[in-house]
C-alpha cells in the first residue's frame, strides 16, 4: 500500500459504541496510523473502548466524551436523548478545538452544525460516511424520521467530503442532495482480520455444522426477512435468523409468522465479532431477502471474504457489490416463491452447494481501505 499524505491529527466521531460503526471507524484508524503520520483519535460513547479491547484493537486512542443514550422508553427517554443531543454537541465542540486536528471523520450524518465537528474552525476538512443513503424505514413515528433525515441533510450540505459504499448509494445521494458523493467499495475484511477460517465440521452452538440456512444481522422492516420465513415454511427446510432486533413491532410480526414451524429460529441478540463469525461458519448458506437496500452489505461482504453460499434479492445494490463472487445465486425480490425453489435447488449435488464448502475468492482488504483513506484525506 503506498504511503499517504503526511497529516498531524485526524478525529473520528463514531456516536455507536459497539457494532458495525465503531469496527469500520477503527479499521479506518488503523490504516490512517499505518500509512502515513497521522494521529487519530476516535470520540465515542461508553463503552466504545472495552468494546474495541475485546477485538484486540486496544492500542487505539478512544474519549467517551459522548454522553450514554438512555434506554428508558416513552417520553421519558425521548426527552432525555434529545438533552444529550445539547450536551453531546457542548462536547464535541470543545474536544475538537482542543485536538485542532486537520481532518474530522463524521461515521454518521446526524450533526447540525458544522460548528460540532469542526470545532468552529473553518480549515478543518470535515468527510462525513453515509452508509445508508436512505434512512431505515422502521421508525414508527413521523417525528423520529423527520429528525434522521433532516440531521443527514444538514451533515452533507456542511461537509467537505461525502464517502458512500458504492455506485448505487452514489447515484441516490447525488440526486438527492446535490453533491458528488466519493463511492468505494465496502472492504470484505477487517484491517485486523486474519484470512477467514473455511467451514468444518465441527459444532457450532450446539447445532450440526451447514444445517439450517441464515439469516444475519440487525431485524429491520427492509431486511425482509418474513419473506425468509415463508420459504422456510413452505420448503420446510431450517432456517435461522440472528441479530438485534431494534424494531419490536416487526419483531413481533416475525415471531407470529414462524410460530408452530419447530425448524425456524429467532434469536434476537446482538453478536459480538466472534459469534458473528461463527454463526457466518457455521451455516448451510446465508440469505439476504432484502425488501429495499441501496447499500453495501456488510454480512454479504464477510460471506464473501469466508467464501461462504449466499442467496440474495436481485437488488441492483446487491449485485453490484458481489462482482465476480462465485457462489451466489439471485431470486426475484419480494417473491419467497422463488426463494423456496432456490433454496430447495441449493441441496443438489453439483448446484452452488455442492457436497462440500469450496473456498471463496476473497478480495483482499488492502486496495478498498487504501481508497477510502485517500478519500479522507482528499488524495
Amino acid at each position: 500500500m503506498r504511503r499517504v499524505a503526511v497529516v498531524t491529527t485526524v478525529v473520528i466521531v463514531c456516536p455507536t459504541a459497539r457494532g458495525g460503526h465503531i469496527e469500520h471507524a477503527a479499521d479506518i484508524a488503523a490504516v490512517l496510523e499505518r500509512n502515513s503520520e497521522a494521529r487519530v483519535v476516535v470520540l465515542s460513547r461508553p463503552g466504545a473502548a472495552d468494546y474495541l479491547a475485546s477485538l484486540g484493537r486496544g492500542d487505539l486512542i478512544v474519549d467517551e466524551i459522548l454522553p450514554d443514550l438512555s434506554p428508558i422508553g416513552g417520553i421519558r427517554g425521548k426527552l432525555r436523548n434529545a438533552l444529550g443531543l445539547f450536551v453531546e454537541a457542548h462536547r464535541l465542540r470543545h474536544a475538537v478545538r482542543d485536538l485542532q486536528p486537520a481532518v474530522v471523520v463524521a461515521e454518521e450524518p446526524r450533526y447540525a452544525f458544522r460548528g460540532e465537528l469542526g470545532g468552529s474552525r473553518r480549515d478543518v476538512r470535515l468527510v462525513t460516511f453515509v452508509h445508508n443513503a436512505r434512512p431505515h424505514a422502521g421508525d414508527s413515528e413521523h417525528v423520529v424520521r423527520w429528525a434522521k433525515s433532516w440531521l443527514m441533510r444538514r451533515t452533507i450540505s456542511m461537509s467537505d467530503a461525502i464517502v458512500v459504499h458504492g455506485m448505487r448509494q452514489a447515484k441516490i445521494v447525488a440526486h438527492e442532495y446535490d453533491v458528488e458523493p466519493i463511492a468505494v467499495s465496502l472492504p470484505n475484511q477487517s484491517v485486523a482480520d486474519n484470512p477467514p477460517p473455511a467451514p468444518n465440521p465441527s459444532l457450532v452452538a450446539g447445532r450440526e455444522e451447514r444445517d439450517a440456512f441464515l439469516c444475519l444481522g440487525e431485524i429491520r422492516t427492509n431486511k425482509g426477512i418474513e419473506l425468509a420465513i415463508r420459504a422456510a415454511r413452505a420448503s420446510e427446510l431450517p432456517l435461522r435468523i440472528v441479530g438485534k432486533a431494534p424494531e419490536r413491532a416487526y419483531l413481533d410480526k416475525l415471531m407470529e409468522l414462524a410460530s408452530g414451524a419447530t425448524h425456524i429460529e429467532i434469536i434476537p441478540n446482538f453478536l459480538s465479532p466472534d459469534d458473528f463469525q461463527r454463526e457466518l461458519t457455521g451455516c448451510r448458506a446465508v440469505l439476504l431477502p432484502y425488501a429495499q437496500f441501496d447499500a453495501h452489505s456488510g454480512v454479504l461482504a464477510r460471506a464473501m471474504a469466508a467464501g461462504i453460499a449466499v442467496l440474495a434479492a436481485d437488488l441492483p445494490a446487491l449485485v453490484e457489490q458481489t462482482g465476480e463472487y462465485g457462489r451466489i445465486a439471485f431470486f426475484r425480490a419480494g417473491d419467497s416463491q422463488d426463494l423456496s425453489r432456490l433454496m430447495t435447488d441449493f441441496l443438489q449435488p453439483g448446484t452452488l452447494s455442492g457436497e462440500s464448502p469450496r473456498p471463496g475468492n476473497p478480495s483482499p482488504p488492502a486496495q478498498p481501505w487504501e481508497a477510502i483513506v485517500g478519500a479522507i484525506l482528499g488524495n
